[in-house]
């Protein structure tokens, strides 16, 4: 059976097949989103690097344009540790609306059935940096499939990795309460359960799934209930439950990263002051002096205990790492017009040169 559920009488398992997109992944706070497709897939795990890089530019020239000094990440890293798998699409707007993503640091993988060739690959990559995958599926044989297929090897499909998938349902203790529907398997099949097993559930979900041979129709039945059967409200908080109870946390870089983006958006504020009065005073002549200008570096004293206050700060809300140092800074204003002062004697000397030289 192939990935669009079409027949396949054979395949040379050398051959470089290209699926296309049946699905889509996305990262948390406005990051990339992936299409499920093997080029799409591979053109993203290509930009993998080392760790997250923080390009401070001392160029005045920069800060006429942003003031913010650039982060560049690789994959997860600064991003996202958790990926939420969702076994069907059409659940993003809900999960948008109470904005999972951006309160947990999850990244969003969906599907159209049966999780793809390229989706497993780039789990398969994510999977050496330890990230996590969180399958949420219908409670029937085919979700408790496409969870397992997560991790295990099919003909059709060998990882390469260990990959970490928590099963976070739909299972047994999950579906009370919610409507059920009555499901008949293939008469080809002797008994159902036993695939259901082989599928993992428990003996006691199996029974749920299949519960009796309807000889009338030759055929065995059970029930089996969609994620679809939860309203709005009870879908996002089933999977806030979820991720909490499996200790699923906000993203804090290690206090080197932290105390470099800290410093160069400190730096960037009081450079973009400068820039203003700059403005202000010398707007005939900003882009001759802006070509030509250099600000003299100075010291700025980052927190010792930079991770626990970000960490504080960010827990339970939306703002990522990088919002919470900016904020951060922008709160200690005190401690910037000290600093300020010091730079509005730079500010006084440069114009006096920089008139001496323009009216020479």
């Amino acid at each position: 059976m192939s990935e669009n559920g079409s027949i396949l009488l054979s395949i040379d398992t050398s051959w470089d097949i290209i699926f296309d997109a049946r699905g889509h992944f996305k990262e948390p706070h406005g990051g990339i989103s992936v299409p499920l497709g093997t080029l799409e897939v591979r053109e993203y795990i290509d930009t993998f690097t080392e760790g997250i890089i923080c390009n401070e530019k001392e160029d005045i020239v920069f800060h006429l344009n942003s003031s913010k000094p650039s982060l560049s990440f690789s994959g997860h890293q600064g991003k996202y540790k958790n990926i939420l798998f969702i076994e069907k699409e059409g659940f993003d707007q809900i999960i948008e609306a109470a904005r999972i993503q951006d309160r947990y640091d999850v990244a969003l993988m969906t599907n159209k059935g049966m999780s793809v060739h390229a989706g497993r690959d780039l789990l398969d990559e994510l999977s050496t940096y330890g990230i996590r995958i969180f399958a949420l599926h219908d409670f029937d044989i085919a979700g408790f499939n496409i969870a397992r297929t997560l991790k295990e090897n099919t003909k059709q499909y060998q990882f390469t990795n260990n990959v970490e998938v928590i099963d976070i349902g739909l299972r047994g203790e999950d579906i009370e309460g919610l409507e059920k529907e009555i499901v008949y398997y293939s008469k080809k099949l002797k008994d159902p359960k036993q695939m259901a097993i082989k599928a993992g559930a428990t003996k006691e979900e199996a029974a749920i799934l299949v519960q009796y041979r309807d000889y009338h129709k030759s055929q065995w039945c059970g029930e089996r209930v969609e994620l679809n059967a939860m309203t709005s409200d009870q879908f996002i908080d089933f999977i806030e439950m979820k991720l909490q109870q499996h200790g699923v946390k906000k993203v804090v870089p290690d206090h080197e990263i932290l105390e470099k983006y800290y410093t160069a958006f400190c730096k960037s504020q009081l450079m973009e002051n400068v820039v203003q009065k700059l403005r202000i005073e010398l707007q005939p002549i900003i882009n001759e002096f802006s070509k030509k200008a250099t600000l003299t570096p100075f010291e700025i004293d980052t927190p010792d205990n930079l991770p626990e206050l970000i960490t504080n700060e960010i827990e339970g809300k939306t703002l990522s790492w990088v919002e919470a140092i900016e904020t951060m800074v922008l709160m200690e204003a005190n401690s910037l017009i000290k600093k300020q002062e010091n730079l509005d004697k730079l500010i006084e000397s440069t114009l006096i040169k920089i008139k001496e030289k323009v009216t020479a």
